[in-house]
């Protein structure tokens, strides 16, 4: 009660129909029914389908519950209550040396916990360092293993068989903690410790391997393949190593193991994937651009898919196909949920049965396809099926279950390109009828190699051409449409950028004409905490692309639901995919196909920028200015490179300018040098972009700003590729001043956010077709020189001995008026109206800040005061639009703001005018606002995805709308949405009057 928490919050495991009321991974589920200590839990509160706060009462065992809560590695917090006494620990860390988890406090601290501070995400704000994730379960299981990895490769072991031996003692680890009988040397269950006595004898573990890898008494195949060759290089100094992992010795100076607290019968059967694509997969990422899947992205996608299909039928068949299944990871999730459902729908109380264990495998059999051109990779997949498999048997024995034969049916080790395998041919030609086709397929930009199967496919289809940066990616959505039938639908992981890049236009002409897109899910904004644990720390984005084969239907008038998710503590924190209202949009096909630039809009902008921006580009662009060849010339610079081939003789002698003397209206003569090559790698035919006058602009941004770095250069100079130049003939000087100008102006950074192709979604950089696709505005003539003289006037004040600060505070000043003047000029110029000038100020004031993350970015989820006038402008927008409706006979139109530091809610009402007092008022009636507050948390869009919900509506006197107290979401420009949102309301009630 103290903690306030609501009854669909707190999840309590005596009531029978908990599951019901939550929809958690399969695996979870599970663990919280089945483990022995973990099914001692009396309670847990439950944010967006997360466990976030596990409630324990008197534990019969305190140490092994502090190492259960730990392994199982979803709950940040436990609060257990012992003799009455109550303590809150930190669920994602452990005291290494009490081997119990970390202390947060006592009753004292209860208040951090309450059901406001949690789901406000106050108390994460507080504990965050907390909850790194440095100190998680899976964290510290794989530095342990990159350790011993590395010790073994000191002894000699190359990483391909130390991986492999790595891989197996965590297999056989998995095995003795799930109970899995091994019948081995006359002992049905093992433990830790005759893994070691085992490890200790080498002769004796090849045996113990064999036995494992045996058809008849074992697992029917060999798990991380060691060749005899291999074994040759293991000596006993190398399984000490092991040994001394297994009992929790010290592996490395500083270095100690923990194997003693790691429970692999708690550790997902994902882990195992994770390992192996962490390591031995290592080399595939860089070669293939194969990458680790996270756990939570594969959640999501199989709740969506398979979960939802199950959940609303009574078939528990759902036929399941991964074209990249790497180590399984999409696949065994999938199986979870298909046997849950086989489990349900027949009732199955008894486990240990001949007819249950068949139905195992035809369950597998029938639904589970995978393929794979990483022979490893498919064992490891298979493997993982088999534990999965097994955690169904009470007890699990690997001599009475017979595993199924999955490879070369359900398993294809082939290059899924390879239209001459059999098995992969057999596949396709069986017309399985599969119901998803879902995964994460390679994604390397060049990764479709001259003469590969890939390549071979995509000219034998037609589709060669269509594919943009020969990205491997693209081509599996090709293919996937030779396994689908007019029912199945996919998902699939694509790098976001051929969503936007100008070169993979072509793709997305063919998805829009030949694929009915259900659901973009966009992840670019959040994409350095998407993949945050993968080896390659410059990954690129991520979306998921949920679609079905139009089969030649017009697609035309489908509707695509957009999600863009933002950064958000929940996310960073838990993977918890919070939206707000704004993050999710709807929009038809066909708009997409008019207008290619709408793919990038919908990210951060709305259906009001995207009639602003289609308005801004009906004015003449600047690419379409400097394309007239009679005035003007561009193009890049020079490259180089260690083997130069073009001769640059004739260009000896200019002035030489890096990129980064190139600033903001001016170029810093310190950082122009002289250009004294012969030969350079490549050098552009294009005549006289070494001439002046010319314009030379970054291809990089101004971080800060999002605004072109351009200036103008007098001379001749030469320069590298991350320089254009403009070249202007016939006295168009001038016009290259006012480009300048233009992109160091407010509208430039709005564009950039809302219409490049790599801003926000991977680096601040521009393309020429990007940066120069902006409105050209004659300007008053002397912008350029102004800037340029006060910006080199302050350059010149800081290089004094001693700095004059009031002057540099003075020039600064100067700079940000003549930006204001500039800016205004623009606006002016375009007859911008008021919600066009909103929505700038809201894309670089909220988008902008989100992106760049730069200091204070935070603030915009701050709490606004009551006298601040933001709230003022936002109910400014609603009297606009409806007091010349609503001021008449006698009526007047006003708006009572009920303020909070938690919730502000807006009552819209028509009072009589000897009531009315002022436009805005504002009261502090808490007492209304507090029911307000638990409705304010979040509403279920499916089993995975939540909106922060704000309360709208109608009552008879008075329409209303209460929303969470943050910054951003009382922006002007959001109230244009609002108000268009009730305006619409009133008409649809107005015609089913009529």
């Amino acid at each position: 009660d103290k903690l306030s928490f609501t009854d669909d919050s707190l999840i309590r495991l005596s009531d029978k129909n908990w599951k019901k009321k939550v929809v958690l991974p399969s695996r979870v589920c599970r663990l919280l029914e089945e483990n022995e200590l973990l099914r001692t839990l009396d309670a847990f509160f439950s944010f967006d389908n997360k466990p976030l706060i596990l409630f324990f009462k008197d534990p019969q065992d305190r140490k092994a519950l502090h190492q259960a809560i730990w392994n199982f590695n979803e709950s940040p917090i436990a609060i257990i209550v012992e003799n009455n006494v109550v303590e809150i620990f930190n669920g994602f860390a452990i005291d290494e040396n009490k081997q119990l988890l970390k202390r947060l406090g006592g009753n004292e601290t209860l208040n951090d916990f309450t059901y406001f501070e949690l789901v406000t995400g106050k108390t994460w704000e507080k504990y965050n360092d907390d909850i790194d994730h440095k100190n998680r379960v899976d964290y510290r299981l794989l530095e342990n293993i990159e350790a011993v990895q590395k010790r073994l490769k000191e002894k000699g072991l190359t990483q391909t068989t130390a991986n492999a031996l790595l891989g197996k003692v965590i297999f056989f680890r998995y095995l003795i903690d799930r109970n899995v009988r091994l019948n081995y040397q006359e002992k049905e269950l093992w433990n830790n410790e005759d893994l070691c006595n085992c490890l200790s004898n080498r002769n004796d573990f090849v045996a113990f391997i064999r036995h494992i890898e045996n058809k008849d008494s074992g697992f029917n195949g060999d798990l991380f393949r060691i060749s005899e060759s291999e074994f040759s290089t293991i000596d006993q100094d190398a399984l000490d190593i092991l040994i001394r992992l297994l009992r929790s010795e010290e592996i490395s100076t500083g270095q100690q193991s923990l194997f003693d607290m790691y429970d692999f019968s708690i550790l997902p059967i994902e882990f195992i994937s994770n390992m192996y694509e962490k390591f031995i997969g290592k080399e595939n990422q860089e070669n293939e651009g194969a990458y680790y899947t996270p756990t939570f992205l594969v959640d999501y996608i199989v709740s969506e898919t398979i979960g939802k299909k199950l959940k609303e039928s009574n078939d528990y068949n759902c036929k399941v196909l991964d074209p990249a299944c790497g180590s399984g990871i999409f696949l065994v999730e999938s199986l979870r949920k298909i046997i849950e459902k086989y489990i349900e729908i027949n009732e199955i109380k008894d486990t240990n049965t001949d007819d249950f264990r068949q139905a195992l495998k035809s369950i597998t059999l029938d639904n589970i396809f995978g393929i794979d051109k990483d022979p490893s990779a498919i064992q490891v997949a298979i493997f993982s099926i088999y534990l999965t498999l097994l955690d169904y048997q009470k007890p699990a024995d690997i001599g009475k279950f017979k595993f199924p034969n999955l490879i070369g049916t359900n398993f294809i080790c082939s290059d899924t390109f390879d239209l001459n395998n059999k098995d992969l041919k057999a596949l396709e030609d069986k017309k399985l009828n599969f119901n998803y086709i879902i995964g994460n397929p390679p994604w390397k930009r060049g990764g479709i190699k001259k003469n590969s199967c890939c390549e071979k496919y995509l000219k034998q289809k037609g589709y060669l051409e269509k594919v943009g940066n020969k990205e491997l990616a693209q081509a599996f959505v090709f293919r996937t449409l030779d396994f689908t039938n007019p029912s199945t639908q996919c998902a699939l992981i694509l790098v976001s950028k051929v969503l936007y890049n100008l070169s993979s236009d072509k793709f997305r002409a063919f998805i829009l004409d030949n694929l009915f897109i259900s659901q973009v899910f966009e992840l670019a904004p959040v994409r350095k905490e998407v993949f945050n644990k993968s080896n390659d720390s410059a990954v690129a984005p991520a979306c998921i692309l949920f679609y079905k084969n139009s089969n030649g239907e017009l697609t035309d008038s489908n509707i695509i639901e957009h999600i863009a998710l933002k950064p958000n503590r929940f996310f960073s924190l838990f993977k918890v995919f919070s939206l707000t209202r704004n993050d999710i949009q709807r929009i038809q096909q066909d708009r997409l196909k008019k207008y290619d630039w709408l793919w990038k809009v919908l990210v951060y902008g709305s259906y009001l920028d995207f009639i602003f921006i289609k308005r801004l580009k009906a004015n003449p662009s600047v690419f379409q200015i400097i394309s007239d060849e009679n005035n003007f010339v561009f193009g890049t610079g020079i490259q180089e490179s260690s083997n130069p081939q073009y001769d640059s003789s004739h260009l000896k002698g200019s002035l030489f300018i890096d990129a980064k003397a190139v600033n903001n209206f001016w170029i810093d003569d310190k950082k122009v040098s002289t250009f004294n090559k012969e030969k350079v790698h490549r050098i552009r035919s294009v005549k006289d972009i070494f001439s002046p006058p010319m314009l030379l602009c970054r291809k990089a941004l101004d971080t800060k700003r999002f605004i072109l770095k351009s200036a103008v250069s007098y001379q001749k100079a030469v320069f590298k590729d991350s320089i254009t130049s403009i070249r202007a003939y016939n006295g168009n000087l001038s016009i290259l001043k006012n480009i300048s100008c233009i992109g160091a102006s407010k509208l430039f950074s709005y564009l950039a956010i809302n219409t490049f192709s790599s801003i926000g979604i991977e680096r601040e950089q521009s393309q020429n077709e990007d940066k120069f696709d902006f409105p050209y505005v004659e300007l008053s003539k002397d912008s350029y020189e102004t800037f340029e003289r006060i910006y080199k006037e302050q350059y010149d004040a800081k290089q004094k001995d001693i700095v004059d600060s009031v002057k540099i505070q003075q020039l600064d000043e100067l700079i940000e008026n003549k930006y204001d003047e500039l800016n205004e000029e623009i606006c002016d110029t375009l007859h911008m109206q008021e919600v066009e000038k909103d929505l700038i100020n809201y894309t670089l004031d909220i988008s902008m800040p989100l992106i760049t993350k730069s200091n204070g970015y935070k603030n915009i989820f701050n709490a606004i005061k009551q006298d601040d006038q933001q709230l003022k402008e936002y109910a400014q927008v609603y009297i606009d639009r409806f007091a010349n409706s609503f001021n008449r006979s006698g009526k007047r139109f006003t708006i009572e703001i009920l303020y909070s530091k938690q919730v502000i809610g807006m009552y819209f009402k028509v009072i009589d005018e000897s009531m009315f007092t002022d436009e805005v008022v504002f009261t502090s009636d808490n007492e209304n606002l507090l029911p307000t507050i638990t409705a304010l948390t979040s509403q279920k869009l499916t089993d995975a995805l939540f909106v922060q919900k704000d309360v709208r509506g109608f009552e008879k006197e008075y329409f209303y709308i209460f929303k969470p107290n943050e910054k951003r979401l009382w922006y002007k420009a959001i109230a244009y949405l609002d108000v268009n949102e009730f305006d619409d309301a009133m008409l649809r009630v107005g015609r089913n009057r009529e």
